[in-house]
Formats: C-alpha cells, sequence, structure tokens
C-alpha cells in the first residue's frame, strides 16, 4: 500500500531541507526509498520487526550488526486507518532526530491518506461514469451490473427516484452547473447526477415515498431547483427542466431518461418545468403505430386538403393544451376569439361532432391529427 514513487517523492522534498539521512521501508521490510541512493532495495530487519511485532517505536543507540540493513537511529511504524503499512527511519543521535522523525511521520500519513483519498474519488467517479453509461445508454438491460454498480457506490437499488433532465441555452460549463445543484442542502446520497454526451445534466431524484401523492412532488422538485433556478436567471441562463416517470427498479431508468427526451423534443412548453404526467396521453399516443393510425384515418386524409389538415391539427392541439378553454387557446394561437369558434364550427360541421361536449369525439380528433402530424412528418 505504502507506494515507492510516493515515498521517493517525499524523500526528494525532504532531502533539500536536511542532512540526516531517511529512509522509508514497505509492509515487507524492503527500503524503497532513501536519501542514501544504494541502501534502496535492501532488506531492513527493524522495520520488519516494528511490522510484523507489537512495537511501534524501535531506537538503535549505535550500530546493530546483529540486524541486517540497520544503521543507528530511530524507525516509527507509518499507519493508514489504524494498520501498519511500513516504516520511516532517521540515521543519527535519537535525542536529536526523534522530533524531526516524528514530524515527517505525521507528514508521509497526512500524504497517504491525500493521494489514497484522490484515488478512492477518482475509482469512484470512474464507478460512477459507467454507471451512468449503462443506465443512459446501454441497448440490453444488464441487471446484474446494474445492481453492482449501485452496490458499489452506496446507492439503495429499491428507492424510488425521478428523472430531472436539465437543459441550458447558450456556452455554460455544465460541470460546474451540476456542481451547484450538489452543494445545495436538498441533494442527497441518494441522488443518482452526472453530465450527459449532449452536455445536459440528468439528475435522478430520490423521493420519499409519502410525497409522490396528491401532487406534491411537484412542490418537492421546485423546492429542490428553487435556488439553482435563482442563480440561472441572475445570469441571464435560459434553462429548461424535464421532469419524467417515478421508478423503483434499476432497469426502468433508461426508459424513464428517454422519456425525458420525448419531452424535450415534443413538447413546446410554455413554463420551464415540463413533467411527463402531464403530458403522459400524447406520449402513449405516439406509441400508436403508425400503420394503425393509417389504416384507421387515411380516408379522412383524402377528402381534406392539406391547409384543412394543418388548420385542425393546430386547432386541436391548443385545444388540448388549454383543456379547451376557448380564450386560452386563442391567446396560444394569437388569433381572435371569434376566429377560433369559427374554425372549431368548421370542424364540428365537417365531422359532425361536438368535442366541446363529448370526450369520446375529442379523443377521434386527437388521434385523427396525431396521424396528420405524422404523415407530414414522415411518420
Amino acid at each position: 500500500m505504502l507506494d515507492k514513487i510516493l515515498a521517493e517523492r517525499f524523500i526528494d522534498k525532504i532531502s533539500e531541507f536536511t542532512e540526516y539521512n531517511v529512509n522509508i521501508m514497505n509492509e515487507r521490510g524492503i527500503i524503497i526509498a532513501s536519501k542514501d541512493k544504494e541502501r534502496i532495495g535492501g532488506f531492513h530487519e527493524i522495520a520488519y520487526k516494528i511490522i510484523t511485532g507489537d512495537e511501534d517505536i524501535i531506537i538503535t543507540e549505535h550500530e546493530e550488526h546483529n540486524y541486517l540493513g540497520v544503521k543507528y537511529g530511530i524507525n516509527m511504524a507509518v499507519f493508514y486507518h489504524h494498520k501498519k503499512i511500513g516504516v520511516i527511519g532517521m540515521t543519527g543521535n535519537p535525542d536529536e532526530v526523534a522530533p524531526i522523525l516524528k514530524i515527517m511521520k505525521m507528514s508521509v500519513e497526512t500524504m497517504l491518506e491525500y493521494e489514497l483519498y484522490k484515488e478512492d474519488i477518482q475509482h469512484r467517479k470512474n464507478l460512477k461514469d459507467q454507471f451512468l453509461n449503462l443506465i443512459l445508454y446501454g441497448e440490453d438491460t444488464d441487471l446484474y451490473s446494474l445492481k453492482y454498480y449501485a452496490s458499489q457506490l452506496g446507492y439503495s437499488e429499491t428507492a424510488v427516484r425521478i428523472p430531472i433532465l436539465i437543459t441550458t441555452d447558450g456556452k455554460v460549463d455544465t460541470s460546474e452547473l451540476l456542481r451547484k445543484i450538489k452543494e445545495g442542502s436538498l441533494h442527497s446520497y441518494e441522488d443518482i447526477s452526472a453530465v450527459t454526451r449532449e452536455k445536459q445534466i440528468i439528475i435522478f431524484k430520490c423521493f420519499d415515498r409519502s410525497k409522490i401523492l396528491q401532487g406534491t412532488y411537484k412542490y418537492v422538485i421546485g423546492e429542490y431547483l428553487g435556488n439553482f433556478l435563482a442563480f440561472l436567471l441572475d445570469r441571464d441562463i435560459e434553462c429548461h427542466f424535464y421532469i419524467g416517470t417515478f421508478q423503483n427498479e434499476l432497469e426502468e431508468y433508461r426508459k424513464a431518461y428517454q422519456q425525458c427526451c420525448w419531452l424535450r423534443e415534443n413538447v413546446r412548453a410554455k413554463s420551464r418545468g415540463v413533467y411527463f404526467y402531464d403530458y403522459a396521453g400524447e406520449y402513449l399516443r405516439s406509441l400508436v403505430p403508425f400503420m394503425e393510425l393509417h389504416q384507421i384515418y387515411h380516408v379522412f386524409e383524402e377528402l381534406l386538403d392539406e391547409k384543412n389538415q394543418d388548420d385542425f391539427t393546430e386547432l386541436v392541439d391548443a385545444l388540448e393544451r388549454n383543456n379547451y378553454n376557448l380564450v386560452d387557446s386563442s391567446k396560444e394561437l394569437f388569433i381572435h376569439k371569434n376566429t377560433l369558434v369559427f374554425r372549431l364550427n368548421k370542424l364540428k360541421a365537417i365531422f359532425s361532432i361536438n368535442p366541446l361536449q363529448k370526450s369520446n369525439e375529442r379523443e377521434f380528433l386527437k388521434y385523427m391529427c396525431e396521424y396528420f402530424r405524422r404523415k407530414r412528418n414522415g411518420f
């Protein structure tokens, strides 16, 4: 565990400030770094005795011919997590070198902890990158690997999480933006977050099950992202938040992420926060095979010219988004309410229906317009 390169780097540094010879030995008692380069690779019997025995410090008052590779001085155990992993020794009068060696020992232990901490951080980052790549881009669901990575990273497999896809306009450092989110007090260790290949932010936000029902989840998400949104707006960074579906099985996360992407590509958002459950009907309609729609509606396409198809599709989409409120729909379309009523009456007359009163006739129009739209866009 005591790295040779790290030990040599330490010896090179302290050699600038002391004339005493300093040695560092590994867990097998081998000298892996020394100011006296000729001693590197030799066996240090006292160091081995410290590693394998109960003593943490051994002082030799003079050169010990009974011990292999030992000169007079002090040798002290180096610890990591309360375990002996090596020995540091200094040649010289024990009374003189003891205070210096104690400081060096603490320096080695501190440096070792920091280096291993950096390795742990990098190892965790690598694991997390592989975990997120598997979730977001894996073609085949490998449940065993998903569970392995979740376990290694300390994530609960069965926690309820909801994906939040965050998009920003302009040239921004999304890694820094994600760091800002993670600094928030409401970001928990069970929240899984990353920057996607498209330089967008994805967060699988862990949820208290009691806050999922009754619509309170929107308030929880709003509170979670509130300070971050204010941070963006203060800097004139335009953004949107696409919130997907609740999941408690790792193998469903990729689908939930794809549903966020579907929102991003298909929903014209009035607000910055777009919730999948508000558009579940549109999503499910998009899954209907085109040939099914064609078989049901192709005759209507032949009876209506392209302008009528486009006008009716625009009208029905606006009415759907505004719960068939005529005033709000006309505002969205930037037309007078009377103009909208005229178009609606034309629609009612052609098909002999009244979607304002009958939900089944609304369904007829929704799927017909879905057919027109997909036919126009090349399916």
